[in-house]
């Protein structure tokens, strides 16, 4: 249906049924738009065509149409969006739709005396019946010269950051669509490297220098809310829901898009009049209400200090009429801003602490998390995600050279044998285990026989992870680490205090992952001695995957022993986030692993010949 949708021009509505108050308004606002007296404010058989400079060619058309395929020197031969052709059929045309034209740079330029050798030409051709009955044509002719690419003032001189934020979103949603492999996060991350390395103001390997000029100051944090947006992290989202945001992405204007990428907040309270505030978890305060216009859904927020006066009743007596026009204001503004939207927006009324505030907390910036150290927000938001500012971080280290890129290009290393630790992630370990009747008892009240020398440990096990490549033993690399004591059942051991190690890029992008309780083959003592299937009681096993780490940090294995979950562990990967935003590929390349039943024999190793990297 979304196909059907963007080609002919159609309008959708997301609701679960007919009768639910979004539908029904959304369809009286269709046929009672804001504009000409007596119109629906919908044209129809509309074309549009683009006349270019030869200097240029015309690779595609990101919006609501459809190709006529009209054949033309300046068609390229990249296609993005609808490409193929110069012109288009728009079945319906209103005053917001809006349609982004790729084009494709096939000569090079600057430096030139002749000025009209620097000059290049756009046309636009708009024709459309007016639902007054009328034939209307448009014509749009801009003029643009070219300049040398050192030129950088000249360059960013009129580069408009919201519209390149909107443009982006459309490339990235119709990749995402149409390249069956496509890596969003990783695509916007190098484009945002190469933009910030190229135009920002720095000194070399200094990030503390790192500047961006006005025009693209807010660049980096657009992207930033791009990436936890609907339209990159799809999951937790309905199919339906994802097309109907890229629908709605494909076609609005730049100010309705940028709602969609970057949601607006507003702080209304006692101290003053309604102002904007940071998209950051520190907005929320107890005695704060925050308006969010997130475009798919308005959300009003009340603090706990302002809910609890709401449920006692301040609002109704006499003497505090100013309570009771604070809690108005917000609501107010909230049906102003639905009243005039299409489609209709869902509206949520919630408080601090409340089911509903999770409408909220997943659009902030997740600057205080059960992770921080020092409390800055009376909120904190049950995250693994980086927040903005560590992103901008890792930003700056990249752009000014300072992090170590592992000198990759087009996802090989240059050097593969001399890869530093930062291309060899640490790894941070905690556990627990939810099953006991692995334990091998001797003593007869459920002790493991390594703990047997204590009666204060308890009911304890000596536990070891072993982590090793399927390529080739664990005696030539592994990560191997004794947990020590973890209690049973279903209790966290000292999160994330145990440093595994570094994965070596050769182990290649896959491990095998043992949990073992210690009783005569490996000892605590002697962090040498592997496990012993004959001596130590295995508990299960896992595959562990680099790209687990792509949206987290943190990732969580269940080991299972047979059908059974035995355990589970939390691995932290120290320097991956920095990976993921340099773009790192491994250059050690594997055959994908397919264990049988889902996991390999306790102790068991592929054969393989030979292992090569690609140079």
């Amino acid at each position: 249906m979304k196909a059907c949708i963007e080609h002919t021009g159609g309008y959708v509505v997301q609701t679960d049924t007919f009768t639910n108050p979004i539908f029904k308004d959304s369809l009286r606002r269709l046929f009672t738009p804001a504009g000409e007296e007596g119109y629906l404010g919908l044209s129809s058989n509309a074309t549009f065509e683009v006349h270019c400079s030869k200097d240029i060619k015309v690779a595609g058309v990101l919006g609501p149409a459809s190709a006529l395929e009209k054949k033309s020197p300046l068609v390229s031969e990249q296609v993005v969006g609808v490409g193929g052709t110069t012109a288009w059929k728009l079945c319906t045309l209103s005053a917001n739709t809006t349609l982004a034209v790729v084009y494709d740079i096939v000569a090079q330029h600057g430096g030139g005396s002749d000025p009209t050798a620097q000059q290049f030409f756009i046309q636009f051709v708009t024709r459309y019946l007016h639902d007054s009955g009328v034939m209307r044509c448009r014509v749009t002719t801009i003029t643009r010269r070219w300049v040398e690419g050192s030129n950088q003032g000249d360059l960013i001189q009129g580069f408009d950051q919201e519209a390149a934020a909107v443009l982006m979103g459309r490339v990235v949603s119709w990749k995402m669509e149409e390249e069956e492999e496509f890596d969003a996060t990783r695509w916007l991350d190098r484009s945002l490297i190469r933009l910030c390395s190229r135009f920002g103001d720095y000194r070399k390997d200094d990030p503390d220098s790192f500047q961006l000029r006005p025009q693209l100051s807010y660049f980096p944090q657009f992207m930033f809310n791009f990436r936890r947006s609907q339209f990159i992290q799809v999951f937790g989202h309905s199919p339906d829901e994802t097309a109907f945001a890229r629908i709605q992405l494909n076609r609005e204007p730049t100010g309705d898009s940028m709602l969609m990428i970057q949601p607006t907040l507003y702080s209304f309270s006692f101290n003053g009049a309604p102002e904007p505030v940071l998209l950051d978890v520190s907005s929320i305060a107890p005695d704060r209400i925050l308006l969010l216009d997130a475009y798919f859904y308005v959300v009003v927020f009340h603090g706990s200090t302002i809910a609890q006066w709401r449920k006692a009743g301040y609002q109704d007596q006499p003497e505090h009429a100013a309570f009771k026009q604070l809690l108005q204001a917000p609501q107010d503004e909230a049906h102003a801003i639905i009243s005039r939207r299409f489609p209709t927006p869902r509206f949520t009324d919630c408080d601090q602490n409340g089911s509903q505030a999770r409408f909220l907390l997943a659009k902030l910036n997740p600057s205080a998390t059960y992770n921080t150290s020092s409390a800055v927000s009376s909120e904190i938001i049950m995250t693994d995600d980086v927040s903005l500012q560590v992103f901008t971080d890792h930003l700056k280290k990249l752009a000014v050279g300072t992090a170590d890129r592992c000198h990759c290009r087009r996802s090989r290393c240059l050097a593969p044998t001399a890869l530093s630790t930062k291309c060899s992630p640490p790894f941070h370990c905690a556990a627990r285990l939810l099953d006991t009747s692995w334990i091998n008892d001797v003593t007869g009240f459920g002790i493991p026989r390594g703990n047997q020398d204590s009666a204060l440990l308890g009911f304890s096990a000596e536990l070891t992870l072993l982590c090793y490549s399927p390529w080739f033993p664990a005696s030539s690399w592994r990560l191997f680490r004794h947990l020590t004591l973890v209690d049973t059942p279903n209790i966290w051991y000292l999160p994330l205090a145990y440093a595994m190690g570094d994965w070596a890029p050769e182990a290649g992008d896959t491990l095998i992952c043992e949990a073992w309780e210690c009783d005569d083959g490996c000892d605590p003592a002697n962090p040498a001695l592997l496990p012993d299937p004959a001596l130590d009681d295995y508990i299960g096993q896992a595959i562990l995957t680099m790209g687990a780490f792509r949206t987290s940090n943190i990732v969580q294995l269940d080991f299972y022993r047979g059908n059974t979950v035995t355990a589970n562990m939390q691995l932290e990967c120290i320097e991956c986030a920095a990976l993921n935003l340099m773009g790192w590929s491994n250059p050690f390349k594997y055959p994908t692993i397919q264990p049988v039943n889902g996991s390999f024999a306790a102790g068991e190793h592929l054969t393989v010949g030979t292992h090569q990297s690609e140079d």
